[in-house]
């Protein structure tokens, strides 16, 4: 399969063309797709290469059964990623994502079965905040065995204007679903939305982070005995989510019903557009802490640049799975796949990273 095809679905969108610019520089054989023609024509008139129009709600089957591989860059995943996974085990293609979900990492484990029968991989939070954070926090947790709490927090500069609608109707559609942390040895459902106030190293400093759990805590959740993990973001500037707001949304359903999507859609828009910060802040780091008997110890992983961080891991697994050097079938994380050494060399082709 070291000549196989890849398909990236969204490659025109911000990560999705991070992730073909970093797959055609590495020379793996990559077919951009999406719904726009016009704006697939601009992307391979500028970076090469090839293109398919592809609607993820309903993909040709055709288009799907000539790959090896689909890589789904469409969000918010809560609207289309189960039905594009699915879609990949039918047409017998492998499958990664860069998804942070934690209900898309439910729904996802819900297909392993399915998955393994077809004889397809299915890698989902295989991006950087999840995906290369929950590397380095794991590495972490094993350093410190004894430990009781974890955390980990991603800070970052805001996005261009008008860009990063799907980060926001994927909060949007998180509020639907059960968002846990694991608190006392166990998985609890929160109310998101409230501040965390942390000192994270610079540029950031004392700051207010947006406390809101992804799916690395499911899976670690289960790979150690630590009693407390939860996870926060701070994403150029923010704002407290209330628990009216909360539960708005969930009565309101954007998952299930198309004219509450459309509203909230509109929404995003217009936050994407007039969203700003008062720091000019490039790239991203991610910040991950273990508390022990000795107190905090603290690991900080920085990211010269946020999408060509996001486009890493992706680009290494993927390149693993041409050369047929991943076995695994069936529903899997990076945390399944990456060993210490490979996360090590990742880091230093996107950073650095600082232990204390």
């Amino acid at each position: 399969m070291s000549n196989g095809k890849i398909l990236i679905a969204g490659a025109y969108g911000l990560a999705g063309r991070a992730l073909y610019s970093a797959f055609r520089s590495h020379g793996l054989n990559v077919i951009a797709a999406g719904r726009s023609e016009s704006k697939l024509q601009s992307l391979v008139q500028e970076l090469g290469g090839e293109f398919r129009l592809l609607d993820a709600g309903a993909p040709d089957p055709e288009v799907l059964n000539s790959v090896d591989l689909l890589v789904n860059c469409v969000g918010p995943y809560l609207k289309l990623g189960q039905r594009m996974a699915e879609y990949a085990i039918q047409a017998g293609c492998h499958y990664i994502d860069i998804a942070s979900e934690q209900e898309h990492f439910r729904r996802l484990q819900s297909l392993d079965a399915k998955a393994r029968s077809a004889g397809v991989l299915l890698l989902t939070g295989a991006g950087a905040y999840p995906g290369i954070s929950g590397l380095m926090l794991k590495q972490l947790m094993e350093k410190h065995p004894t430990g009781d709490s974890a955390e980990l927090f991603l800070a970052m500069g805001p996005n261009p204007p008008g860009e990063g609608i799907a980060q926001i109707l994927t909060g949007a559609l998180e509020m639907v679903f059960p968002l846990e942390e694991k608190y006392q040895g166990h998985l609890r459902s929160i109310v998101p939305g409230g501040l965390i106030a942390r000192s994270l190293p610079r540029p950031f400093g004392d700051v207010e982070l947006l406390r809101w759990p992804q799916m690395e805590i499911l899976d670690l959740a289960g790979r150690s005995r630590i009693a407390s993990i939860k996870t926060g973001l701070i994403h150029g500037s923010v704002e407290p989510i209330s628990p009216l707001q909360v539960w708005l949304v969930k009565m309101i359903r954007p998952d299930r019903w198309n004219w509450s999507y459309q509203l909230v859609t509109r929404m995003a828009r217009k936050m994407s557009v007039e969203g700003s910060s008062d720091a000019a802040v490039e790239g991203c780091i991610v910040f991950g802490r273990v508390h022990d008997g000795d107190g905090w110890h603290e690991c900080t992983l920085r990211a010269r640049n946020t999408e060509e961080a996001t486009a890493a891991l992706p680009t290494l697994l993927s390149k693993k799975i041409m050369a047929g050097g991943l076995a695994d079938r069936g529903t899997r994380s990076p945390l399944d796949l990456i060993s210490l050494d490979e996360w090590v060399a990742l880091v230093e082709t996107i950073g650095s990273v600082e232990w204390e």
